[in-house]
């Protein structure tokens, strides 16, 4: 996935085969249920087993827990503690059972945040430390790890090997490590062609388990868009090992999604996340929802004597496994079976096979849609949770004016599958609406499979915007501006941001852009002369080349800007000679701490922004990459640039995790007020740019982004 994490259609059942072919669930009933047990499931063989001719399973000879994505850097960290929960909460179901062990815990890449040493002695410590004698633990290298820490931490710290074949109980579990950021070594890939035909040799009635971190390309949900380069060299080994059961990370997708298992020539299953969810890209407001942080999934996974495999997705934040079906009222467990010994032609989770049944999700008669929170550009809509059989997976939204169709603003938005209980209701923040205008919105559900319900409508008007004149704060130069330095000599380094937490306690605070931390390396100061037009400028540069954030924090001691006049752009001076970034965007933060950055739109294909070269007289229209950024690795490279760039507001999305509120309860941008300004970059790894400057002045929030107001009262 990106270097930040980054942080992508559900399944009814097939009524002729109750629990073979398992209903498939985006969230369950409020009350409690106690987790399957074993007896319960050769129940289900038995039942299974006379339908489809197979024999009867038998008593279960392994079992293994199996996550992903877990993101520690300390002990203290909130995936430390799901992570220690997880294993309390496998033994709790292990011991429950006739079978009463935890065979194995596999993790799947990305336990770390960096790959420090330090980070993986947090990760073994809590491990170690809750896991029992009888299981054993094996780890794999994800693309975080190679952040900082890589090969030589992993092998100081967990394991001199990076790659595993291990045999327990007469199964076979083959692990991957990433050999770097998205690559897989050809000795890795020998590794892997050498251990699977070892691992054959005991029969094809017998799974063989691999693991990587990497999804491979278009199998699981969200491997359409992350996913190993080296995909095709992992298909043509695979492909002939139909006993194969795959698993990876990598995407942070909830593993309740029907997709999560795919079945062709052998089987994938994704493995969720402790950390956070990111989701297939499509919806307006990017891959990451407002309430991503409720993540903690993992898998128990059992092999009877058959060799036919039961797996359950386990839901650490109830404490429970995953129910099905979504939102009709039924309730059953979400099983996957898998039965080696019957081969492709066993297959259940083919895609026309998943996808072969349900109906098209629908609201109720008496639902209805409310809106609330109404502002001159913005307002927000409860919507009820439709029904479906299924998995209901969004919302389509269409707002038209009065005055007809072509001023309509259309909106998609998740349905929180993902969340169990399923919430009776979802609401979501319109903007970018025009003032003093009566709107008609109306409301269609979908399934993950695209399966359209009627809509539902109701009628609203925004508010009319005041007749108030603007007074901007700066006297030196153009109207809606934020900061252009003239009055300030010195920075005064803040010890947080607010955006994850913290109080700013200064004007710039530059360090860990996705937590708030504090971190080495990161150098600022006002020059003179670097500014636009020979003014003063804010000079940063940086002795390493990893992700780093900064936040510029209008205040009454450096006199910036925070309040403005119908603000639709950011506009920035900017001085990119000396440098090229590999990935890098701006954003706002908002009064009560929100952070809103095009990073959050990924896969969004018209990411525009605009640059004027100094010296020039006509604006040039440049693209994001889809990442949401620009820089090198997104093909829109900066470097060797100097001058203006505009980037519109309606293109920050909200980053979840951060800030007092969510975007459902607050006013979204464009606003006239701001509490920061943000910078997220990395510098091209092709070349040393590690402390080479780059410079920015005259931040400016306004209407049209090639108009200079009062241009000719600028005292520079």
């Amino acid at each position: 996935m990106r270097i930040h994490f980054s942080f992508r259609t559900l399944l009814a059942p097939l009524l002729c085969l109750p629990l073979l072919f398992p209903v498939f669930s985006c969230g369950g009933p409020a009350e409690e249920s106690a987790p399957q047990s074993e007896s319960a499931s050769s129940e289900v063989s038995e039942m299974s087993s006379s339908q489809s001719g197979q024999k009867a399973r038998g008593n279960v000879v392994f079992r293994m827990a199996v996550a992903s994505d877990v993101h520690i850097s300390t002990a203290g960290d909130e995936t430390a503690s799901r992570l220690k929960f997880l294993f309390s909460s496998a033994y709790r179901y292990a011991e429950s059972q006739p079978y009463g062990r935890l065979d194995a815990a596999v993790f799947v890449g990305d336990l770390t945040n960096y790959g420090r040493e330090d980070e993986w002695r947090a990760v073994t410590k809590i491990a170690d430390g809750a896991k029992k004698e009888e299981t054993e633990l094996l780890f794999t290298m994800g693309n975080h790890e190679y952040y900082q820490g890589g090969e030589a931490a992993f092998k100081k710290v967990v394991s001199p090997d990076l790659n595993f074949h291990k045999t327990i109980n007469g199964i076979h579990l083959i692990g991957l490590s990433a050999n770097g950021d998205n690559l897989y070594s050809k000795e890795t890939l020998s590794f892997l062609e050498t251990s699977l035909k070892e691992a054959s040799k005991d029969g094809e009635d017998k799974p063989i388990f691999v693991f990587q971190h990497h999804h491979l390309q278009n199998t699981v949900y969200v491997a359409a868009e992350w996913y190993a380069n080296d995909s095709p060299a992992f298909f043509s080994l695979l492909k002939n090992y139909p006993q194969v059961i795959d698993f990876s990370g990598h995407s942070h997708a909830p593993v309740n999604h029907p997709d999560s298992i795919w079945q062709r020539e052998f089987t994938c299953v994704g493995t969720g996340t402790l950390a956070y969810f990111e989701l297939l890209s499509g919806m307006t407001d990017g891959t990451i929802p407002s309430d991503a942080g409720n993540a903690a999934q993992f898998w128990i996974v059992e092999v009877h004597e058959n060799g036919d495999t039961v797996l359950q997705p386990y839901d650490l934040l109830t404490d429970a496994f995953f129910r099905a079906p979504a939102t009709d009222g039924t309730d059953r467990p979400l099983v996957y079976e898998v039965s080696p010994s019957a081969g492709t032609e066993g297959f259940l989770y083919t895609n026309e096979k998943k996808r072969s049944t349900g109906e098209a999700p629908e609201f109720r008669p008496e639902d209805v849609l409310t809106v609330t929170d109404v502002t001159e550009v913005s307002a927000t809509v409860r919507i009820p949770t439709a029904s479906s059989d299924s998995c209901l997976y969004g919302y389509n939204l269409k707002a038209v004016p009065e005055s007809g169709s072509a001023g309509a603003k259309n909106y998609a938005c998740f349905a929180p599958f993902y969340i169990e209980p399923f919430p009776s209701s979802v609401s979501y923040r319109m903007t970018g609406l025009e003032p003093d205008t009566t709107y008609s919105l109306t409301v269609a559900p979908f399934d993950w499979a695209l399966r359209t319900g009627k809509r539902i409508s109701v009628s609203f008007r925004t508010e009319k915007k005041p007749e108030s004149a603007y007074v901007p704060a700066s006297s030196l130069t153009f109207l809606g501006t934020c900061a252009d330095f003239e009055k300030t000599s010195t920075l005064m380094k803040s010890s947080s941001t607010f955006a994850y937490g913290g109080t700013p306690n200064g004007d710039v605070f530059a360090g860990d852009w996705m937590s708030g931390s504090q971190m080495p390396g990161t150098k600022f100061g006002v020059a003179e002369g670097k500014g636009w037009n020979g003014s003063r400028a804010l000079e940063i540069s940086s002795s390493v080349s990893e992700n780093r954030g900064l936040y510029l924090f209008p205040n009454q001691r450096n006199g910036f800007s925070s309040e403005f006049k119908d603000p639709a752009y950011l506009r920035v001076w900017a001085d990119f000679t000396e440098i090229e970034f590999r990935k890098a965007n701006f954003g706002l933060v908002s009064p009560d701490g929100c952070l809103y950055t095009t990073d959050e739109k990924d896969y969004v294909p018209d990411l525009y922004f605009w640059y004027l070269p100094e010296g020039g007289n006509e604006w040039v229209r440049m693209k994001h990459g889809s990442d949401g950024c620009f820089g090198a690795a997104e093909s829109a490279p900066v470097g060797g640039c100097k001058g203006w760039f505009a980037f519109p507001l309606s293109d920050f999305g909200y980053r979840a995790g951060t800030g007092a509120k969510t975007p459902s309860e607050t006013a979204r941008y464009p606003e006239t007020k701001i509490a920061g300004i943000y910078l997220f970059w990395d510098y091209d790894k092709t070349s040393d740019l590690t402390g080479k400057p780059f410079y920015l002045d005259e931040f400016h929030l306004v209407e049209d982004y090639t108009v200079f107001e009062n241009a000719e009262n600028a005292e520079h």
